[in-house]
């Protein structure tokens, strides 16, 4: 997924750290005084094409598993 985050990016405060949560903060400027890479609304879209990616690489591996015998679903053996 080709996902577009430069209008989302944050202006940095100088003199004032990074956030330690990073993009997984969803405090808005007003709750969180640190700095981030992007606003709310861009972090928001980052995490959840990152969910939507890591269900993707799970399914992946799991029918990866199951070809190569290494999981079995027994509801398919009744």
């Amino acid at each position: 997924m080709n996902l577009e985050l430069t209008p989302y990016l944050a202006e940095q405060k100088p003199d004032v750290p990074m956030c330690h949560f990073g993009d997984m903060c969803f405090h808005n400027t007003t709750d969180c005084k640190f700095n981030h890479w992007y606003v709310l609304d861009g972090r928001k879209k980052l995490k959840k094409a990152f969910s939507k990616q890591q269900k993707f690489v799970k399914i992946e591996s799991d029918i990866l598993d199951i070809k190569n015998g290494k999981k079995l679903i027994w509801a398919d053996e009744c």
